[in-house]
């Protein structure tokens, strides 16, 4: 278990992460790639 294993991380990033990745795992996720930024989002 994470918590176990790294028990420095906030409760709340173990959430989040593990919903993002249930998340992905729908079908939900967009690629990403680094380096590049969107301008629009930052309008």
């Amino acid at each position: 278990m994470l918590s176990r294993k790294y028990p420095d991380l906030p409760v709340s990033f173990v959430r989040e992460t593990l919903a993002a990745k249930k998340e992905t795992e729908a079908g939900l996720g967009e690629e990403y790639e680094f380096g590049v930024i969107d301008w629009r989002l930052l309008l």
